[in-house]
């Protein structure tokens, strides 16, 4: 009896063991329900933020679509008013390009100027010098002709005072030998 009385036992306990596996597989049963309905409302909760989020990210993107493009087209016509400006530079350098090309093809022309420049001041002042040296010799020459002519009247001229003055000397000089005599008491 005892043994079927332990039978009875362990029966008994492995009916209340099943049983009590039972219950707490179905007590673990609803919590993993109740967790899997939380889980369940989360997930629901984060794909309505999800879908918020989206939204938001959509009117962002959508914003940012917007101002990129504004900053685009206000760079671009920016940048386009600073093209227009380089150009309009580019084609004055240009002109003065063309110019200095110019003056520097006349330069070099007149590289051999300098030396063509002196050639030709040399042979103006020889025969400026030379101009000058005819002058002068035929001045020269008229002024001695006038030279001699007046000599020649001057000469003539000055035979008589000449004269005169031997005479007013050989006068004077006896006067004053007849005075030193009367001042000796000669005469």
């Amino acid at each position: 009896m005892e043994n079927i009385m332990d039978k009875l036992a362990q029966r008994w306990n492995a009916q209340e063991i099943i049983k009590a596996n039972t219950a707490a597989e179905a007590e673990e049963k609803a919590q993993l329900q109740n967790q899997l309905k939380e889980c369940q409302e989360y997930l629901a909760k984060i794909q309505a933020q999800t879908s918020n989020l989206e939204e938001l990210l959509t009117e962002r993107i959508e914003n940012l679509s917007e101002t990129a493009v504004r900053h685009m087209n206000e760079a671009s016509s920016e940048n386009m008013a600073r093209l227009e400006s380089w150009k309009l530079d580019m084609e004055a350098l240009q002109t003065d390009l063309g110019v200095l090309k110019e003056l520097q093809a006349s330069l070099e022309g007149m590289q051999g100027l300098p030396a063509q420049l002196e050639d030709f001041v040399h042979k103006e002042n020889v025969r400026v010098y030379r101009n000058v040296q005819a002058v002068v010799t035929d001045e020269t020459s008229k002024q001695t002709e006038s030279l001699q002519e007046s000599i020649y009247k001057l000469k003539g001229r000055l035979s008589v005072v000449l004269g005169i003055s031997v005479a007013a000397l050989l006068a004077a000089a006896g006067g004053l030998i007849f005075q030193l005599l009367t001042y000796l008491q000669i005469l």
